[in-house]
């Protein structure tokens, strides 16, 4: 399964400073999200690894009266990828080591929404 879409946005509260991930592709097979980071470089990198990618499993809810299928996966565990805390870190002028490279910090979902193809 791969998603295109979104912001996520890391922002220092006390400097003002921000990082954005943009158009992130979850990819569930390879257990990543790759993104643009524009304070960074034009080339998209793996900049989140998903620790638990292989155990998710996705929960289908079909509306046919919408002939609407939604595809949610939930609670998938998020960690910088390698050598990306350390950049993550000077973009937010953080102290040195304030984030360690394979650091889990967050849960995420993801809801896809598709067609019911038919009769």
């Amino acid at each position: 399964m791969e998603h295109v879409g979104s912001t996520i946005v890391f922002y220092n509260i006390n400097n003002d400073k921000s990082v954005t991930l943009r158009n992130p592709l979850i990819n569930l097979a390879a257990g990543t999200i790759s993104a643009v980071v524009p304070e960074a470089s034009a080339e998209a990198m793996t900049v989140l690894s998903i620790t638990n990618a292989s155990a998710l499993k996705p929960k289908v809810t079909n509306d046919k009266k919408a002939k609407l299928r939604s595809t949610a996966y939930s609670d998938a565990a998020l960690s910088f990828a390698p050598g990306i805390a350390p950049a993550v870190v000077s973009l937010l002028g953080l102290p040195a080591g304030a984030l360690a490279d394979g650091a889990s910090f967050a849960t995420a979902g993801v809801t896809l929404y598709s067609p019911i193809k038919g009769k």
